[in-house]
């Protein structure tokens, strides 16, 4: 991280002295408050899971039905477990690349990598499986939204109580996240377009509340689970993972309103406290953190090799 970003965000110090430290929030009320949040978020989550399955399902909520443009994924697995990668041009039709005359598909490999236990164990459910999997992905994607607002919410006003306008409010929010979003429009057709979007949006939200956690706190084991989000979302779709962070410098003009401006600015302090410890004690210390920050750009990479060759 840019010094010139850490001194702009750094607490200016008082004229008398140095900056007192908050003292934490009460460990039962944080307790209290994070429990209420959690049935919050699961209340919500719960009613927009319902709305995805209804129309991921067409209603029925039978989510094995055989899905046409569903198999491309269940092909890809099969191919890897005959010890090969190529599939078969027939199967993937007009979405077939072909390289000295064997047929590959272009969507990311995840999705197929996630079918492996089930096809090592039985093909039963060839073309049955991208309306299970999409609605997977929408609970990773809703279950990570909900931890990131936790988290958001400790750096904002840690020791504000969860009062019951909050809880109603984080309800609806993450009802309206799955129930009234695009989301829920790729719900509208099972089948593999739509499903590497779900898991690429999935995991990019996931990977970002596990960044969030590492600056906050740094630690080797929370890069590696960034890093772990970070490439599967890479491994979903070519745009997946790809999230511009705000620039450092933008001025307060460029926001929506002042209440975006100190929640940024409040991110920013304490993404640049946890950068700062990280340099003060991990520097030298921890070869694997660079190996594990270049994981997500080396997954990429690959893919982008092996689809455009």
């Amino acid at each position: 991280m840019p010094d010139d970003f850490v001194e702009q965000t750094r607490a200016p110090d008082n004229a008398g002295g140095d900056v007192p430290e908050e003292e934490p929030p009460n460990p039962v009320l944080y307790r209290i408050a994070r429990r209420r949040f959690v049935a919050a978020v699961i209340a919500g989550g719960i009613l927009g899971t319902l709305a995805f399955g209804w129309m991921v399902s067409r209603g029925t909520f039978d989510l094995t039905e055989w899905q046409k443009v569903g198999y491309f994924y269940d092909a890809q697995t099969e191919s890897w477990l005959d010890g090969h990668w190529d599939i078969e041009q027939k199967v993937l039709g007009i979405e077939a690349f072909t390289v000295d005359d064997k047929s590959y598909m272009y969507q990311g490999p995840l999705p197929a990598i996630l079918r492996l236990p089930v096809f090592a164990i039985t093909d039963s459910l060839y073309g049955r499986l991208t309306a299970i999997s999409m609605l997977l992905a929408f609970v990773v994607a809703v279950t990570f939204a909900g931890r990131l607002l936790w988290r958001l919410r400790n750096i904002i006003r840690p020791r504000a109580p969860v009062g019951n306008g909050e809880i109603a409010f984080t309800a609806f929010f993450m009802f309206v996240l799955g129930g009234g979003s695009s989301l829920l429009y790729t719900a509208s057709r099972a089948w593999v377009y739509h499903e590497a979007i779900l898991w690429g949006v999935a995991l990019s939200i996931a990977a970002f509340e596990a960044i969030l956690a590492f600056f906050q706190k740094p630690s080797p084991g929370k890069l590696a689970w960034a890093a772990f989000f970070t490439s599967g979302a890479m491994l979903c779709a070519s745009r997946s993972g790809s999230v511009r962070w705000p620039h450092s410098d933008c001025s307060p003009s460029g926001l929506p309103s002042p209440g975006c401006e100190r929640t940024c600015a409040a991110i920013r302090t304490s993404c640049v406290d946890g950068a700062t410890g990280l340099r003060g004690s991990h520097r030298g210390r921890s070869p694997g953190i660079p190996a594990t920050s270049s994981v997500p750009p080396l997954c990429a990479s690959c893919r982008s090799f092996c689809t455009r060759r």
